[in-house]
């Protein structure tokens, strides 16, 4: 059993993330400075690393969090490897809890929660609208595989 990030939960947070630096640039709100705006990116590109980075085995090396799970995937692995059983415990689907996830990654990277507060309005809109018809696969950023043997 262990404790990691999941690609089914930090989806999400780099979604918001780009929400958030597409507003900027398109409307001028000057939230985000220009120092928040590369944080945010590179928390993007952190999430969304295994797109860009792929089997190099050698950049991976020098990363400190060099993985974000898929479940899917490791439940796969698991039968691979022979086990009996695997389970995934999370909290299950944040339906209007995206904003805290979004606003403590955003804090990791160095944005004030008041920034964040200000985009309130895009939180609002996925609770209000797509929230309930995303998968239940869905999840937290954080969660606990268990392989059985």
């Amino acid at each position: 059993m262990f404790y990691e990030p999941v690609i089914q939960g930090k989806i999400l947070i780099a979604f918001f993330g780009e929400l958030i630096i597409r507003t900027e640039k398109n409307t001028g709100i000057g939230i985000m400075d220009e120092q928040d705006i590369k944080n945010i990116q590179a928390m993007i590109r952190h999430i969304t690393k295994s797109r860009w980075l792929g089997e190099d085995k050698s950049k991976l090396a020098k990363m400190e969090d060099k993985y974000i799970f898929d479940i899917v995937k490791m439940e796969e692995l698991a039968k691979e490897l022979g086990y009996s059983g695997f389970e995934f415990y999370n909290n299950g689907k944040p339906h209007w809890g995206y904003k805290w996830h979004v606003q403590q990654h955003l804090l990791m990277a160095g944005i004030k929660p008041e920034k964040v507060q200000k985009y309130t309005y895009l939180f609002n809109a996925f609770g209000h609208s797509v929230s309930d018809l995303t998968p239940s696969s869905l999840v937290t950023p954080m969660g606990y595989f268990v392989f059985k043997a």
